[in-house]
């Protein structure tokens, strides 16, 4: 037997296989007995060894890498202490790429559960994601202790009725499956409250989804989903609700009856209005309305005013008024308003005396900072991509501003009113027309991120050598030649140059 057939670690008392399957026969007999997680890790195994029935007190059971195997051995029933059970065929560079960046899914072979995994009374967590599988054996249901049922990325069109009877269940991921419809077996969980139906191909919710009076969160993004029923109103302690990229054009009144929730996503779709009961969420802290093709907001948006924190409503080329009732949000601490055709802003807008964070990038109005001016608690503002030549000089009221984005705008001067910024930390200019930066950037004592690439700058004054808790320095794309020595030999960690190859870094702490 290989030395590397499989490694054995302690706490817990870990078996990991990684090379032929007929190697675990001939492992000693304590470590059946003391195993409690068992690791296969290998692209040549075809199987998971009858074997694995012999580890009386395992726990855990880990298959990685097990492109070849197809289902699970009926000894697996023997397992009778196993509480977690793990598969993913490729490796974790391809799992993240498959689930998270689109890329494709691992080649594998696994294609069904055996009946005998009804039999595993003690199993509390399933993770199978990725494989071929396509429905559950009706055992299943017999798991009364199953807590996490997660089957991301399977080929599940279907589930047996028996999903009723897991009455412990607590998160169910179904999401990137092939379902066309909701069985009305999942809304007869009792404890559920974590259900998971992103890119399903579910158009329809069922009436009964309302009987799920536990779900907490309910996600519905990549959906082709056209309505939902007036019986989501009977989740009554629903805290997130996501739907995004579906067809959704409405939602009904009943929304408001969700006296819980704490986070409302309803993103990329062709919703034209919301119902006046969105003012009835009192717990509602945030609230995403990004590219939809809702022309107003309504006037009870005041009934969350005293719990709404976030606000997003980028991309809404449609929305171009706020209604004065948004002055009654004082709680709000977040404004995103990206690519807004917005003119004005109401004058009730300087009531948001809480406001710390607002994006206004891509706003082709300077008009916005009249009612903007009059915020001086703001922390945060983004005003990129929007065709700025200068800046107002009452930007200079914002006192604790301590990140400020530019990118992307005409200013061919550093404004001075950037200057009187005594708190600011992080600032953007990049891709700008700026030649030069003034000498008195020294007074940015607090500066630690400064990012200037894209612009036409060609010496960097020797002040900015005073800029002692300057950290990161973009300069990429500027005909620099050389930067100041103090930067280079004890302030910057990060310094980016990349294509200007004639810039000398002579005396740059490497170490540091």
């Amino acid at each position: 037997m290989s030395e590397d057939a499989f490694e054995l670690k302690k706490e817990p008392f870990t078996v990991e296989l990684k090379d032929a399957a007929n190697d675990l026969r001939n492992l000693p007999a304590d470590h059946y007995r003391l195993a409690q997680k068992c690791v296969i890790k290998d692209d040549t195994i075809s199987m998971v060894p009858p074997e694995i029935g012999r580890f009386e007190n395992l726990e855990v059971l880990e298959i990685r890498s097990g492109r070849r195997i197809e289902t699970l051995p009926p000894e697996i029933a023997r397992c009778q202490k196993l509480r977690q059970i793990t598969f993913f065929a490729g490796n974790v560079f391809e799992y993240f790429g498959a689930r998270f960046c689109g890329g494709a899914r691992p080649q594998q072979s696994f294609n069904r559960l055996p009946a005998e995994i009804g039999e595993l009374h003690a199993l509390e967590e399933i993770y199978f994601n990725l494989t071929n599988i396509s429905t559950l054996p009706a055992e299943i249901g017999k798991l009364k202790n199953l807590r996490v049922l997660n089957l991301y990325g399977c080929k599940i069109t279907t589930l047996p009725e028996e999903i009723a009877q897991l009455a412990n269940l607590n998160s169910l991921n179904l999401s990137r499956n092939p379902l066309k419809k909701l069985p009305e077996a999942v809304t007869l969980l009792p404890k559920l409250e974590n259900l998971e139906l992103d890119d399903t191909l579910l158009k329809n919710l069922p009436i009964s989804i309302g009987k799920l009076t536990a779900l907490r969160s309910l996600s519905l993004e990549g959906v082709p989903l056209k309505s939902l029923p007036a019986e989501i109103g009977g989740l009554h302690n629903l805290r997130y609700l996501s739907i995004k990229n579906a067809r959704l054009k409405r939602l009904p009144a009943s929304i408001g009856a969700l006296k819980k929730l704490r986070q409302l996503r309803l993103e990329h779709l062709p919703l034209k209005e919301l119902p006046a009961e969105i003012g009835n969420l009192k717990n509602l802290q945030e609230l995403c309305l990004n590219d939809t093709r809702i022309t107003r907001l309504p006037e009870t948006i005041g009934g969350v005013a005293t719990t709404l924190l976030e606000l997003r409503l980028n991309d809404n080329a449609r929305l171009k008024i706020l209604p004065t009732e948004i002055g009654t949000l004082t709680a709000l601490a977040s404004l995103y308003l990206k690519n807004s055709p917005l003119k004005t802003l109401p004058a009730s807008f300087s009531n948001l005396y809480k406001l710390e964070t607002l994006n206004i990038s891509g706003s082709r109005s300077p008009s916005l900072f009249a009612e903007i001016g009059k915020m001086p608690g703001l922390k945060e503002l983004n005003w990129s991509n929007s065709q700025l030549s200068s800046l107002p000089a009452d930007i200079e009221k914002f006192s604790g501003l301590a990140s400020l984005t530019l990118h992307d705008n005409c200013l061919a001067q550093f404004p001075p009113t950037i200057l009187r910024l005594n708190n600011l930390g992080e600032l953007d200019l990049a891709n700008n027309r700026l030649t030069a930066l003034p000498p008195e950037i020294a007074k940015l004592s607090q500066l630690y991120n400064l990012d200037v690439s894209g612009n036409q700058i060609a010496a960097f004054p020797e002040e900015a050598g005073k800029l002692e808790k300057l950290r990161r320095l973009n300069v990429t794309g500027n005909p620099l030649r050389s930067l100041p020595g103090p930067i280079l030999e004890k302030s910057c960690k990060i310094i980016h140059w990349q294509g200007d190859t004639e810039l000398e870094l002579t005396g740059y702490n490497w170490s540091s």
